[in-house]
């Protein structure tokens, strides 16, 4: 069984299951400090040929097979029981800040239930998780969860589809650089769609936040 040491300065990832994952995402996984697989995740991770640190979750989605082979490879095996308050991602999440990390990374193809996909953006906003920053890799996007007072800076391609989302409630004191419809000291509402489908006008976007919970999603060139 691996230990793996708290530090300030780590990084982590955390593979979901869902639809197979993206090469794009996956290429620089291994230059990561840890990395976690939430339950049927394992079987991207092995058909990738990535290293598996922990497996966790109820294990009900992965196949008895993969987590022998996981084991077998030195990976941590935390099982969870099937009656529990959380989704084995948020679980995964959760277990990769307890070890230390500031900068998490989450890497899903995508797809499945709609009730989990809403669930693992909404535990990207957990509390324990406000002072890690986090990226989400979603099928073929990218996206930052924002928590008050943050600024975000994010290299892209000029013509990027840029998405501003707030999340629980109205976010406050939305200020942007670089997109073509500019926000200063804005209010997005929780109940609009205001923020969908502004462009990126530099290679480099700036957005910062005042008050509530914001996700900022590039979407890359959306003909």
């Amino acid at each position: 069984m691996s230990e793996i040491a708290a530090s300030p300065t780590k990084s982590a990832v955390v593979i979901t299951g869902g639809d197979a994952l993206h090469d794009d995402h996956v290429a620089d996984i291994a230059a990561h400090d840890i990395i976690v697989v939430a339950d049927a995740g394992i079987h991207h991770a092995l058909d990738k040929g990535l290293r598996i640190d922990v497996v966790i979750g109820d294990l009900d989605s992965a196949r008895p097979d993969a987590v022998a082979r996981a084991r077998h490879l030195g990976a941590e095996i935390v099982e969870l029981p099937d009656d529990k308050d959380l989704t084995d991602t948020e679980a995964a999440l959760l277990h990769a800040a307890s070890l230390g990390v500031d900068s998490l990374r989450v890497v899903t193809g995508g797809g499945g239930r709609l009730d989990h996909q809403l669930g693992v953006l909404a535990a990207l906003f957990h509390e324990d998780l406000a002072h890690v920053r986090i990226e989400a890799r979603w099928a073929r996007s990218r996206a930052w969860p924002l928590h008050s007072g943050a600024v975000l800076d994010v290299v892209c391609t000029v013509d990027d589809t840029i998405g501003l989302v707030p999340f629980g409630g109205d976010a406050h004191g939305v200020n942007t650089e670089g997109l073509r419809w500019a926000l200063t000291n804005d209010t997005l509402r929780a109940a609009s769609s205001r923020g969908v489908s502004n462009r990126a006008v530099s290679p480099r976007i700036r957005v910062t936040l005042g008050n509530g919970r914001l996700l900022v999603i590039n979407e890359g060139k959306v003909s």
